[in-house]
């Protein structure tokens, strides 16, 4: 939807007109029209993601439209919800008909955008009635039972799948983790195994070490092969194996509800197998842990895998 109606180049056409900022002055204080001014002025790139579903609803708000943007749709459904802007949520419910069913799907333990809303909040917004999905079907359960210890959830669920490999701390430099990720594709039959790194500087700077593509945004098709991808674009991805970079203190704190959080969702991002990784003798307080419940195994060598 913002795509489509390119908000900032809209506005900044419309703010140029006399008579429309005349007739905004009239509806809104001081500090709307300070801040209306500052958007019209401040650089593209500098005007937030967030920001542009409000540019809608300002547009909106001053001019009658015999049809709004969402008037065709009877149904729309919006997922990873936790990983939206409340802005853009707020957006489409006030341009949605009144009668549209609005379908939302989130899970709070998987937001990794700073930008993410609480979903109870936009549970309000729209007034939704909350089902809760208890049965799993994705990941194996090892997997599964080890992410969740990390976040101490207590919900109960189903476990569908019954069997799988465990997860395994893989201690290495950077230089073989091409070589693991090649093994288990050769191996394992897998179409496709995911390096995941916390950031996108650190997946183009451990690309450049291991020669190995970077996904560096989103894309439509299935990926394939071994490559390396950032934390922010894997939300709704499943590879058939992650191997989690660097899941040491220095990048996922073991006092941060916000990095086990990451982590978490890192982990399951795998469907059959999923390998921690960090540098010898490095300190990791979260894998230590996994592995005295033995809910996480020390790796062989990949020469006796």
């Amino acid at each position: 939807m913002l795509e489509t109606l390119d908000p900032i180049q809209l506005f900044r056409k419309v703010w140029s007109d006399t008579q429309v900022r005349n007739f905004v002055q009239q509806r809104f204080d001081e500090d709307a029209l300070s801040y209306l001014q500052a958007l019209a002025e401040r650089p593209i790139n500098e005007v937030f993601y967030d920001e542009k579903p409000l540019l809608c609803l300002f547009m909106h708000s001053v001019f009658k439209m015999d049809q709004a943007p969402l008037d065709k749709y009877a149904a729309i459904a919006i997922d990873e919800v936790q990983n939206l802007p409340y802005s853009l949520l707020l957006c489409i419910r006030r341009m949605a008909p009144q009668r549209c069913n609005i379908i939302l799907m989130a899970d709070p333990d998987q937001r990794t955008s700073l930008l993410g809303s609480d979903t109870a909040q936009v549970a309000r917004l729209f007034g939704a009635t909350e089902y809760r999905l208890t049965r799993v079907y994705r990941s194996n359960p090892h997997i599964l039972l080890h992410a969740r210890a990390l976040l101490n959830a207590q919900e109960p669920i189903v476990l569908v799948r019954r069997e799988g490999l465990k997860p395994e701390l893989y201690e290495s430099p950077d230089e073989n983790l091409a070589k693991l990720a090649k093994h288990l594709l050769d191996t394992k039959g897998y179409t496709n195994v995911a390096i995941i790194t916390k950031c996108l500087e650190d997946a183009k700077a451990l690309g450049q070490r291991v020669n190995l593509p970077v996904v560096s945004e989103d894309k439509d098709e299935i990926l394939r092969g071994a490559f390396i991808i950032p934390l922010s674009l894997c939300a709704g991805l499943e590879f058939d194996a992650v191997i989690v970079w660097n899941a040491a203190d220095e990048q996922y704190a073991p006092d941060s509800e916000a990095d086990k959080r990451k982590l978490y969702v890192a982990s399951t991002r795998a469907m059959h197998q999923l390998i921690f990784h960090k540098y010898p003798k490095t300190p990791s307080t979260l894998m230590d842990a996994l592995v005295g419940k033995q809910l996480v195994v020390p790796a062989s060598p990949i020469g006796e895998r």
